[in-house]
């Protein structure tokens, strides 16, 4: 009888908190493609920096859409990032390609706003550990439960917004993580009313990618007309980088472009 109210307590925990591990299980993210590592000598390091947060942002889709990682694997799999980072790369060298001049030159095709991978808004009551924390400055809470999370993913309060019946803390993170599955680890902790990424409104360009086992779909998008509703006309331009490296041009679809400035 002991061993079974043991285990049945175990089950509990594991319900209530969630398994501690990052990863849920062995996952082919890459699907089996090793791509040609690009040259970056001639590309500013300002622009790489650029295309290593559209790779994340790549990444972090990839995770979002499998349903077993969405709500439980904070950080980003390395290796997915690289690969897309790498096939940005290929692309920004490919040569005598107008298609390519227009994303990468003409309108410096780029995913819309970081922030939404390194802060996460936590509210809170006004009273308890983390108020008393938060509501000074201070990142650690003394609450162990808060600070084990804050701790394994170096967060850092950054701000605090003081309400009648509680606030909100914005913490932030140097590396960029799934914020939704982060949060899902601050709803277990006591007196946290929500944990959600910290992003904005709106649309505007950006850059998608599908992995195939031989080569990467990027897809450029252009968009234009009331972008902070949603933007109301849009133009696609389809690349495929393959495993040596080698890009091609897909074609291009949407809206007439109009001659707008970026």
């Amino acid at each position: 009888m002991k061993r079974i109210i043991t285990l049945c307590l175990g089950i509990l925990f594991l319900l209530q908190f969630g398994c501690e591990e990052n990863n849920p299980g062995p996952h082919d993210w890459t699907k089996g493609l090793e791509m040609q590592i690009a040259t970056d000598t001639y590309i500013p390091d300002t622009l790489k920096m650029i295309y290593r947060e559209d790779a994340t942002h790549l990444a972090l889709r990839d995770v979002h859409e499998d349903p077993g990682s969405k709500y439980s694997l904070v950080e980003i799999p390395p290796e997915l990032i690289e690969l897309y980072y790498n096939g940005l790369l290929h692309l920004y060298n490919t040569n005598s390609m107008s298609a390519r001049d227009s994303v990468i030159e003409m309108y410096q095709i780029h995913n819309w706003s970081s922030r939404f991978n390194h802060e996460i808004m936590i509210g809170i009551g006004n009273r308890g550990p983390l108020w008393d924390a938060w509501s000074n400055g201070k990142t650690l809470t003394g609450y162990s439960r808060a600070d084990e999370i804050i701790n394994k993913y170096n967060l850092k309060l950054i701000d605090f917004i003081s309400f009648t019946s509680g606030g909100a803390a914005l913490l932030y993170s140097d590396i960029a993580l799934n914020v939704i599955a982060l949060g899902s680890k601050f709803k277990l902790v006591q007196g946290v009313t929500y944990a959600e990424p910290n992003g904005g409104i709106g649309e505007s360009n950006g850059i998608s990618g599908q992995i195939h086992t031989k080569y990467i779909e990027y897809k450029f998008k252009l968009g234009w007309g009331d972008c902070p509703s949603g933007c109301i006309n849009h133009h696609l331009w389809t690349f495929q980088v393959n495993e040596k490296g080698e890009t091609k041009f897909m074609g291009s679809s949407g809206d007439p472009i109009p001659n707008i400035s970026r």
